[in-house]
């Protein structure tokens, strides 16, 4: 597995923990970016508009998101 984002209910039903992980070889290219995009979405077709997390000070992939063209690059190279 290269990598999962998934969601986690809290005691409020519009409100879900968010835990993205990804590969060390596969990271800083853009695929956090996509999971994150995605598992937000599918929160919010579930009625869930309050997303948190925890992110470690030093994690600064997660707290300044890659920019939309890293994108590009995780699906080229996922393909290579």
């Amino acid at each position: 597995m290269i990598g999962v984002a998934r969601l986690k209910p809290t005691e409020r039903p519009t409100t879900a923990e968010l835990a993205p992980i990804v590969e060390d070889a596969w990271q800083r290219i853009g695929l956090g970016a996509i999971l994150v995009a995605h598992i937000l979405q599918a929160g919010e077709q579930r009625g869930i508009d309050d997303f948190r997390a925890d992110v470690l000070t030093t994690n600064d992939a997660m707290l300044h998101p890659a920019r939309p063209s890293h994108g590009r690059h995780a699906a080229e190279r996922a393909a290579a």
